[in-house]
C-alpha cells in the first residue's frame, strides 16, 4: 500500500514538473519571439555580409581576402543552434515570474513600438550609422533626449557589456592570431604568466581610459536608431529596463550572447587560420 502511494506521488510529481517545464518552454519561446532577439539572430548573416562595406580595401587581392574572411566568419554561424543555445540559457537561469512580466511589457503598446524600432534597426545602412556616430555631438539632440539616452546606456549596462565581451573574447582571439601567425610562418612570442589576467588588466585600463568616450558613442548610436521614437515611449522603455524584470531580461540576454559569442569566436579564428593558409598558398604559387 505504501509503495503504491509512493509510486502515485512520484508520478504526480513528474507530471507536475513536466507540465511546469512545458509552460516555461512556451513562455521563453514567446519572449524570444515577441522581442527582437529571435529576428536579430535570424538576420545576422545579412548583417555580416555588410562587413566589407564598413572596411573597404584597395586592390583585388585584398578585397578577395576580405570576402574570404567574411565567408569564414559566416561558415559556422547556425541560426537554429544559436537560438537553441539562448533558449537553453533562458530555461535554466530564467525566473518565470520575471519572464512573464517581461512578456507583458513586450506585448504592451510601448513594448511593441520599441521592438519594431529594434527590428528596423537591423535594416539600417551601417555606413550611415557609422558616419553619424563619428560626427555626433550632444547639441544635435534635445537635452531631454540626451538625458534619456544616457540613462538608457547606464541602466542597460551597454558599456560594461562591451568590456565584458572584450574580456571574454580577447583570449580566444589572441590564441587564434597566434595560430594564424604560425601558419604564415611568423610565430608570435610566447606570453608569460597568467595570460587571461593580463587581458583583464588591459580591459580594466581601457574601461577607465575609454569608458566615457564609448558611452558617448553608445548615446550617439541610440539617438540614431531611436530618432523617430517619442519621449514617452523612450521613458517607458527606460522604466522597463530599470525594473527587476527588465534587469533580469538584460542579464539573461547578455549572458547567453556572451556564451554563444565565445564559442563562435573560437570557431571563427580556426576558420581564419585556414583562410590565411589558403591565401599564403595562392601567393606562393
Amino acid at each position: 500500500m505504501h509503495i503504491a502511494k509512493l509510486t502515485l506521488s512520484l508520478l504526480l510529481l513528474f507530471t507536475c514538473l513536466a507540465k511546469a517545464q512545458g509552460e516555461k518552454s512556451d513562455l521563453v519561446d514567446a519572449v524570444l519571439h515577441q522581442s527582437s532577439i529571435e529576428i536579430s539572430i535570424l538576420s545576422m548573416p545579412s548583417q555580416l555580409a555588410q562587413l566589407p562595406a564598413l572596411m573597404p580595401l584597395k586592390g583585388q587581392h585584398q578585397q578577395q581576402l576580405m570576402e574570404d574572411l567574411v565567408d569564414a566568419i559566416m561558415t559556422d554561424f547556425n541560426e537554429v543552434e544559436v537560438l537553441s543555445s539562448i533558449k537553453a540559457h533562458f530555461m535554466v537561469k530564467g525566473d518565470s515570474q520575471k519572464l512573464r512580466q517581461t512578456l507583458l511589457w513586450l506585448q504592451s503598446g510601448y513594448g511593441k513600438e520599441i521592438t519594431q524600432i529594434e527590428i528596423l534597426a537591423q535594416q539600417q545602412d551601417p555606413v550611415l550609422l557609422q558616419q553619424y556616430v563619428m560626427n555626433f555631438s550632444e547639441q544635435q539632440i534635445s537635452a531631454e533626449n540626451l538625458a534619456i539616452f544616457k540613462k538608457m546606456v547606464r541602466v542597460s549596462q551597454l558599456n560594461e557589456t562591451m568590456f565584458k565581451m572584450m574580456e571574454s573574447f580577447l583570449p580566444a582571439m589572441m590564441k587564434g592570431m597566434a595560430d594564424i601567425a604560425e601558419v604564415s610562418g611568423h610565430a608570435l612570442p610566447k606570453n608569460s604568466g597568467d595570460f587571461e589576467q593580463q587581458i583583464a588588466n588591459q580591459v580594466n585600463m581601457m574601461r577607465n581610459q575609454f569608458g566615457p568616450m564609448l558611452e558617448m558613442q553608445m548615446v550617439a548610436t541610440l539617438s540614431y536608431l531611436f530618432r523617430d521614437a517619442s519621449a514617452p515611449t523612450l521613458l517607458a522603455y527606460n522604466d522597463f529596463l530599470s525594473s527587476a524584470a527588465g534587469q533580469h531580461y538584460l542579464q539573461l540576454s547578455m549572458e547567453s550572447m556572451l556564451q554563444f559569442g565565445l564559442d563562435w569566436v573560437e570557431s571563427i579564428m580556426a576558420n581564419l587560420a585556414q583562410v590565411m593558409d589558403s591565401q599564403a598558398l595562392v601567393v606562393r604559387h
